[in-house]
């Protein structure tokens, strides 16, 4: 009998039906069941991760509007204070972003405070966290918060990623406007 049910779990494998039943249950979150300190952690991070998202959003569509309008239309404004501020805001917005990789990342170093962060284990099962806690048990009890870092650490690499591109089309346009602006003096000069 157990062969026959191993012969149907290949059949599904070679098929792609657990491999899509997995996909659902990541999206439904069934394969992980936090305790409440864990998910209470990962809202916040994720309310803080949304918020970054939102404001870097908005600023890269304020960033797109300045940008659009300095290099097709004319303006009485300097063009080059108009893209200093914007560049200013970039780099706010990525130092609050890098703020954040950093904090998650000082916690991803350190096993002991993520085994830590499982508050109800440590009430559960107080004699596994007596110091020294051996290696094996700091592994174990790691994994669910490194698991919810890490996602939160990846979605903050990826808002960096993106306000690097923006701050690249910034210098982008900069580089632009001083070449026009060149071009306007050489014809001064020629004339």
């Amino acid at each position: 009998d157990e062969p026959a049910v191993d012969e149907s779990n290949n059949d599904n494998d070679d098929s792609g039906d657990d491999e899509e039943d997995e996909w659902r249950e990541m999206e439904r979150k069934d394969w992980l069941k936090l305790p409440f300190e864990l998910q209470c952690a990962d809202a916040v991070l994720q309310v803080v991760g949304s918020i970054l998202t939102n404001d870097a959003a908005e600023l890269q569509e304020a960033c797109h509007g300045c940008m659009e309008r300095i290099l097709h239309f004319s303006l009485d404004d300097d063009p080059l204070s108009i893209l200093r501020v914007v560049k200013d805001a970039i780099n706010l917005m990525t130092n609050r972003a890098k703020g954040l990789v950093q904090s998650l990342n000082r916690i991803l170093d350190d096993e002991e405070d993520m085994a830590l962060m499982n508050l109800t284990r440590l009430l559960s099962h107080p004699e596994r966290f007596i110091q020294p806690v051996p290696q094996s048990v700091l592994d174990e009890e790691s994994d669910e918060p490194e698991i919810i870092l890490e996602a939160n650490l990846q979605n903050a690499l990826n808002l960096l990623s993106s306000l690097s591109i923006l701050s690249g089309q910034i210098n982008n346009a900069k580089e632009l406007i001083d070449q026009k602006q060149d071009a306007i003096r050489n014809r001064l000069l020629f004339a």
